[in-house]
């Protein structure tokens, strides 16, 4: 990964374009927890997955980096941005007028990012399924929770992966044998993560441990959950019966959405667009020139209905 983004930095760097870069990692979702499909990650100590409108399901790390920001040491940003926000952003950045995007869902976060200032976004719609009938809304500080995905993916798993890891040495191994994009940066007088091992203790998430037994007592396929996040990201303690008209207002503002929601367009799978089919490239396969007879029903099991001997 380092050898690749390095390569990315030195044609940048090469072309005098890297101090006007914007160089960014995000994260699309929460790992998958499912060690029989070999998924083996962990969120901890985040509640639930992948899939579910958890914060271990939908809070996820992202890091940007550019001499645009004009920092002097990294900085943890604790604005409130969902994922929509970006392409307003970027267009922003890019000399565009986001009022030629018409009616979107995002908001121009950059300033906020620039200034370390207050977001511009004050809500979020973070989950709505009316396939499972479960939604998840943030307002502030506060996060309403309605159904769940399943019973299964409820809870707390771990282990977090670094309970004997020393994170000192550990970042010491990373740069053991040399980093492409540190010696980009170093040259050029851009390097200022000194220490990634501070940066990393203040971007950890710190919740009791175990789980106290009061976590349990949010049933939200039964009735609605409230969390303060900023206060509990663990979602431990739920605050929907001391604050009812808070969860009441933001059902309201879900069933808005839900009136101006498109119904889903799910259509069922059709294993001949396999890409294991198509000498492993995705392909229009409908199309005459791709369509073809499959041995494959699903992943690189054979169709119980297909003749192997020919």
């Amino acid at each position: 990964m380092d050898d690749g983004i390095g390569k990315v930095f030195q044609a940048l760097d090469q072309k005098d374009m890297l101090k006007n870069s914007i160089v960014m990692f995000v994260s699309d979702n929460g790992g998958s927890l499912d060690p029989d499909a070999g998924a083996h990650a962990s969120n901890y100590p985040l509640r639930g997955k992948k899939s579910t409108q958890w914060e271990g399901g939908i809070r996820v790390p992202a890091a940007i980096w550019s001499p645009l920001l004009k920092l002097d040491k990294p900085r943890i940003s604790k604005q409130l941005m969902h994922v929509s926000d970006w392409l307003p952003t970027f267009y922003s950045i890019g000399g565009g007028d986001i009022a030629d995007l018409g009616q979107i869902d995002g908001y121009d976060q950059w300033e906020a990012l620039m200034n370390d200032s207050s977001s511009p976004r004050k809500h979020m719609l973070q989950n709505l399924d009316p396939v499972l009938g479960m939604s998840a809304f943030r307002i502030g500080d506060l996060k309403m929770v309605n159904g769940t995905a399943s019973d299964e993916y409820n809870s707390w798993y771990g282990p977090s992966g670094f309970e004997s890891v020393n994170m000192s040495s550990s970042f010491e191994w990373v740069f053991k044998n040399g980093s492409v994009v540190k010696d980009i940066l170093v040259e050029k007088g851009m390097w200022i993560a000194d220490n990634p091992n501070d940066v990393y203790q203040q971007l950890r998430v710190i919740c009791e441990r175990p789980p106290p037994k009061r976590a349990l007592a949010c049933q939200a396929t039964k009735k609605p959950c409230l969390f303060n996040i900023t206060d509990d990201p663990c979602e431990y303690m739920d605050l929907a019966d001391q604050y009812p008209d808070e969860v009441n207002s933001m059902l309201a503002r879900v069933a808005k959405y839900e009136e101006e929601s498109i119904e889903p367009q799910s259509k069922p799978s059709d294993t001949s667009g396999d890409p294991m089919c198509h000498d492993f490239l995705c392909v229009p396969w409908l199309d005459p020139e791709h369509r073809t007879e499959c041995d494959y029903a699903s992943g690189s099991v054979y169709s119980d209905d297909v003749d192997t001997n020919n």
